[in-house]
C-alpha cells in the first residue's frame, strides 16, 4: 500500500512539472498580423507583436528563427520581469517579391520548452506606372508576364483584379476572338485594338469554388492578335488559394477546430546527394471541433508528406511524415511545406525545412 501511495505521488508530482514546464509565459496581443498589400516600392515594413510576461519569473527571449531571408526579426534584448511588456518585431522587405506572403518566426524563451510562432502575411504590389512596363509579350508590353490574383477564397463569386497593357510597337494590336481560358476564369478587355503607344486594360475574374483546390494553382489563358512578332499569347495566372470562413461569434470561434505543429523549423543536419531523409511531426487539434487537414503542399518536388488521417478529433493529434529527397541536389537547401486546414483563426501554416547536402 505503502508503495502504490508513492509511486502515485511521483506520478502527480511529474505531471505537475510537466504542466508547469508547458505553462504560458509570454502572452502575446496576437499571434499573426496581415498587413494587408504592401507597395513594393514603398520598401520594407515592419510590425510589433506585443506580449507580457505573464508568468512569475523573470523571462529572457533567446532567439528569434525567421522562415525566410526577406524577414529581419528584432525583439526585447533585456530580461523581462513577471508582468512587464516587451515586442517581436518583424520586418519584411517586399523586393522582387510579388504577391501574397505567408512568414512565421520561431520564438525561444528560457522560460517555456515549447516554441513560440508568429504569422506575418500579406500582398505585394507592384508599382504601377509607365515606367514599369519591362515585361514584353511580342509588341505587348507589361509589368509582369504572369496574372497574380493573390489570395482567394472558395467561394461562388468572382474576384476581379486589373492588368494593364501598352502597345510598345509600330502598328495596331488587335486581339481577335475571345480569350482562350478555363472556366473558372473570366477576361474582360478595356480595349479590341491597341495604337502605337497606346495603354489598355486586362481585368482578369477567378472563381476559387469553380476552381475547387487549395493552396497555389497555375492557369494558362491565351490572346490571339495580329501582332506580327507574337500572334498568340500565353499568360499564366497564379492564385493562392484558401478556405472561406464566414463570420464567426466569439462563442463559434471558442468551439472551433485549432492547429497546431510541434514543430514549424526544422533542421534536416548534413546528408549525401541521393539519401532520403525522413522527419515526423505531430498536428495537434487544440480546438472543440474535429480539425480537418484541407491539402498540404510542398514548394518543392524534392519534398513529400504522408498524413495517415486527414481528420482530427479534439485533443488529439496525427502524425506527418516528411520525406527530403536529396537526389540531384547540393549544399545548402531551404524548402517549405503548407498546411491548409479549417481552423478559422489560422487556416495556413507552413513548416520550413532546412538541410545541407554533401556531393
Amino acid at each position: 500500500m505503502k508503495r502504490v501511495f508513492i509511486a502515485a505521488f511521483i506520478l502527480i508530482y511529474t505531471s505537475s512539472s510537466l504542466l508547469a514546464q508547458r505553462k504560458e509565459t509570454l502572452r502575446f496581443e496576437e499571434m499573426v498580423f496581415d498587413f494587408g498589400n504592401v507597395q513594393e516600392v514603398a520598401g520594407p515594413v515592419t510590425h510589433n507583436f506585443q506580449f507580457e510576461n505573464v508568468s512569475g519569473r523573470p523571462v529572457k527571449i533567446l532567439g528569434v528563427k525567421p522562415s525566410c531571408g526577406c524577414t529581419t526579426p528584432d525583439w526585447t534584448k533585456d530580461v523581462v520581469a513577471p508582468g512587464a511588456k516587451g515586442f517581436v518585431a518583424a520586418k519584411f522587405d517586399p523586393k522582387s517579391r510579388p504577391g501574397f506572403f505567408n512568414k512565421t518566426l520561431a520564438v525561444t524563451t528560457d522560460g517555456q520548452a515549447e516554441t513560440v510562432v508568429l504569422t506575418i502575411k500579406g500582398n505585394v504590389v507592384l508599382e504601377n506606372n509607365y515606367s514599369t512596363f519591362r515585361e514584353t509579350k511580342g509588341n505587348w508590353r507589361l509589368v509582369s508576364t504572369g496574372f497574380n490574383m493573390g489570395k482567394v477564397f472558395l467561394k461562388d463569386e468572382y474576384v476581379w483584379k486589373e492588368f494593364e497593357v501598352v502597345n510598345g510597337g509600330d502598328a495596331p494590336i488587335t486581339v481577335n476572338g475571345l480569350p482562350i481560358a478555363p472556366k473558372h476564369v473570366k477576361i474582360d478587355l478595356s480595349f479590341t485594338t491597341l495604337k502605337e503607344g497606346e495603354k489598355g486594360t486586362i481585368r482578369v475574374g477567378y472563381n476559387g469554388l469553380q476552381r475547387n483546390a487549395y493552396g497555389f494553382q497555375s492557369d494558362n489563358i491565351e490572346f490571339i492578335t495580329n501582332d506580327k512578332e507574337l500572334p498568340r499569347k500565353s499568360f499564366s495566372v497564379y492564385a493562392t488559394l484558401e478556405e472561406f470562413f464566414p463570420p464567426l461569434t466569439k462563442e463559434e470561434l471558442a468551439k472551433s477546430p485549432r492547429l497546431a505543429l510541434s514543430e514549424s523549423i526544422i533542421d534536416l543536419g548534413r546528408f549525401a546527394a541521393g539519401n532520403t531523409v525522413e522527419r515526423k511531426i505531430s498536428l495537434i487539434n487544440n480546438g472543440r471541433q474535429e480539425l480537418k487537414i484541407r491539402y498540404i503542399q510542398s514548394n518543392c518536388q524534392c519534398l513529400t508528406t504522408e498524413l495517415e488521417k486527414q481528420t482530427i478529433v479534439p485533443g488529439k493529434a496525427q502524425s506527418l511524415t516528411i520525406r527530403f529527397n536529396g537526389e540531384q541536389r547540393k549544399g545548402t537547401q531551404q524548402k517549405f511545406i503548407t498546411i491548409y486546414s479549417n481552423d478559422p483563426i489560422n487556416p495556413v501554416q507552413r513548416v520550413s525545412i532546412g538541410a545541407y547536402i554533401e556531393y
